[in-house]
């Protein structure tokens, strides 16, 4: 979502802190990248919170850095703090395994993916 109101014609910034929409609005309007019916909420919100938890989530803390930086100060404060936060995850047993498994598939003459579709 842009940091500016100009893709909605008469709102102001401050709509964007006070908007509130139900969740299939929210979900067709991109804010909410899951929606279920109120009877499923408390299950999917646990199976979401396991994957998230079982995932890469220093990779998570990065993008969080990421964004908060670029939410308060733009490109330039997030381009300030990404080598920091590139460098973590270089550095890091996520991106470690990921360098392993890709050796590992190349010895084995498999191409691995690319992660830039042609």
């Amino acid at each position: 979502m842009r940091s500016d109101a100009s893709e909605w014609p008469g709102k102001d910034v401050s709509w964007f802190r006070t908007f509130i929409a139900p969740g299939v609005q929210a979900g067709a309007l991109g804010i909410a990248t899951h929606v279920v019916p109120d009877a499923q909420l408390d299950a999917e919100a646990d199976a979401l919170a396991r994957r998230l938890a079982s995932g890469p989530t220093r990779s998570y803390a990065a993008t969080r850095t990421l964004l908060k930086a670029w939410s308060s100060g733009g490109v330039a404060a997030a381009d300030a703090v990404m080598l920091h936060a590139a460098m973590d995850l270089h550095n890091g047993c996520d991106a470690q395994r990921g360098f392993a498994s890709k050796a590992k598939a190349i010895e084995a003459g498999v191409e691995p993916a690319s992660v830039h579709p042609r």
